[in-house]
């Protein structure tokens, strides 16, 4: 009959079994950290493009601008024509 202790075979097998979860474990939280990091690092790059073509655009729009002014105090300087 069987005694409530396992076997010294089925308690490695119990050990070994242990292990290879939490050796598991450990790989899908690494996975994970590394999609996370991924994904933050993709964000961030995101981030920075809208950034640059945001300055662009205000750089466009401020050079637009002072040619206008030019162009107004040139005619002011003229008179009308």
């Amino acid at each position: 009959m069987m005694s409530g202790k396992p076997s010294p075979k089925k308690m490695k097998g119990y050990l070994l079994l242990e292990w290879v979860i939490a050796v598991s474990c450990l790989a899908g939280f690494a996975l994970l950290t590394l999609s996370m990091l991924n994904l933050w690092e993709s964000s961030t790059t995101v981030q920075q493009l809208e950034q640059q073509q945001a300055l662009r655009l205000l750089h466009e729009k401020q050079q637009a601008l002072a040619s206008d002014q030019q162009r107004w105090l040139l005619q002011m300087q003229q008179g009308p024509l």
